[in-house]
């Protein structure tokens, strides 16, 4: 049985000493086929007595056992060993190029995968390598015909069925993705990992509940896997579970404290659900940490939460740190023009909108801004167009709708402003700003008791909004309903004790 062995793992040669030790055997056969610890002690053993093709195999062995440990170089100190005694032995250029690899030395990784591959074509491991080296630097393409090279030769290769996989996810290619993930699985039933990219593929297609069911599987087979809880937690995100998803978004960084990414998808669902200093303090650990979203990424997600908070000196700070990295980042343009606008910089915050409308031309919101921005430099076409731009991308947008009929109203155009309060209401009965605006508007053209059902009911949607208390304080004094009028227009002025409309309104009742 041992000898057997040793012959398959290529140890007995015309050269290899093999003293007559029970000792030796049981240190050749743990070199060859254990890991770690014991490898590595059992592989310096073996390597005093050996020398030629037969020390290249063990240094070969031991090379491995110091990967395993994950002492990199190490590792490529004795597989280098291994090659010059041996330079034909293709597994250790293969084992060194993944060691490069992992030292992220792509360059030397690629041409010890293309010497392996040369030294022995019908080798499958090599081009399975090269093909994450591709996938690494975004050549999707290439690693694909790399993997499939790899499962021509070893057509259950589970390891490049898998990779094949994700590169096919990234191009969109979810059917195939899909198709190699079921084949990895019929090779390797119950395969955490396989049903990890399953559940990947699911969330891609907008199958989140069938996405979480498939994480619910991996993780029963492998409870500590950090980035199934990670990936688990978009899709209860993306299905609307806010709590689940916060949960394990928590988890992953439970079990991941040193990986970024957890900490800025954490962030990122806070940040929309309102939780923005929750999120600033997961943005804070975020920069601190290695991600593989990118920098650019947290701090344009981290200055858009600042924003919010108008902390605008740090929200500037780092959205210009965002856009040094990365200047492609449309919300950083877009957020970044805000902050701009807070400073009344108006001609560079429009410029700004500019570039982000330009990196993402389907975005409704930017087009919004980009209207904000026209009109306030009162270019109040040009402002108009962007809005309606926006409402062809979702036609019923409530901000551009009422956006549109605010800047008719500059214009001095009621039957357009109209048009569009119409729209708005028939879409959004309760915009209780689009209310008070048609009210007032039907007030002014003195049809305020056409006018009282919009400003009442707006009232009840906005009891503490003085714009709209002062809107219905003026209707009721049209309508000869005194005392409800100065009792409203004393209520805004407790609001805003500067709204001139309510200083008008009870000079008016005082003067009678």
């Amino acid at each position: 049985m041992m000898v057997k062995k040793l012959i398959a793992t290529g140890f007995v040669s015309g050269c290899f000493l093999i003293p007559s030790t029970v000792t030796f055997a049981n240190n050749l056969d743990d070199c060859v086929s254990k890991s770690g610890d014991r490898q590595l002690s059992a592989c310096n053993e073996v390597l005093k007595t050996q020398t030629g093709k037969a020390k290249a195999t063990v240094l070969f062995n031991r090379g491995k056992a110091w990967a395993y440990k994950g002492y990199g170089k190490n590792a490529i100190d004795d597989f280098t060993a291994a090659i010059v005694i041996n330079p034909e032995h293709y597994e250790a250029f293969d084992h060194r190029g993944w060691a490069y690899f992992q030292a992220n030395d792509y360059k030397r990784a690629m041409a010890d995968f293309e010497t392996a591959i040369k030294l022995n074509p019908t080798y499958a491991r090599p081009r399975n390598h090269r093909g994450v080296i591709l996938s690494h630097t975004k050549n999707n393409d290439e690693a694909i015909k790399a993997y499939t090279k790899a499962i021509e030769l070893k057509p259950k290769y589970v390891g490049a069925l898998i990779n094949r996989a994700v590169a096919y996810r990234v191009k969109g290619n979810f059917n195939q993705a899909l198709g190699d993930l079921l084949k990895a699985n019929f090779a390797k039933p119950d395969y955490a990992p396989i049903l990890h990219g399953i559940a990947r593929v699911y969330a891609s297609q907008g199958k989140y509940r069938l996405a979480i069911k498939t994480f619910d599987r991996a993780l029963k087979i492998d409870p500590l896997h950090g980035l199934s809880y990670l990936y688990r937690c978009d899709a209860y995100d993306d299905n609307g579970q806010l709590g689940y998803a916060l949960k394990d978004c928590g988890k992953a960084i439970e079990l991941m404290p040193e990986y970024g990414d957890a900490y800025y998808r954490r962030g990122v669902i806070e940040f929309y659900a309102n939780m923005e200093k929750k999120a600033l303090l997961d943005f804070d650990k975020a920069v601190s940490l290695k991600t593989t979203v990118g920098r650019g990424l947290v701090y344009q997600q981290r200055g858009m939460t600042q924003y919010y908070l108008k902390n605008y000196k740090a929200a500037k700070t780092d959205l210009e740190k965002a856009l040094s990295i990365n200047e492609k980042l449309h919300n950083a343009h877009r957020y970044y023009s805000l902050v701009l606008t807070q400073e009344n910089k108006y001609k560079p915050a429009l410029a700004h909108l500019l570039t982000a409308n330009k990196l993402s031309p389907t975005d409704a919101d930017i087009l919004i801004d980009l209207g904000n921005a026209y009109g306030d430099l009162k270019q109040y076409e040009k402002a108009i167009q962007a809005n309606k731009d926006a409402l062809k991308i979702s036609p019923k947008n409530a901000d551009a709708l009422y956006n549109i009929a605010f800047f008719y109203d500059d214009l001095k155009q009621p039957k357009q402003e109209m048009k569009y309060l119409n729209l708005l209401l028939a879409a959004h009965p309760n915009h209780k700003d689009g209310l008070n605006q048609r009210a007032w508007n039907l007030y002014e053209a003195g049809k305020a008791k056409q006018g009282l059902a919009d400003a009442q009911k707006a009232m009840k949607l906005g009891p503490k909004d003085p714009e709209i208390i002062d809107t219905l304080g003026h209707i009721y004094l049209t309508l000869g309903r005194k005392e409800e009028a100065r009792g409203l227009f004393k209520k805004a002025l407790s609001i805003n004790p500067k709204l001139k409309s309510s200083l008008d309104g009870l000079k008016k009742l005082n003067a009678k």
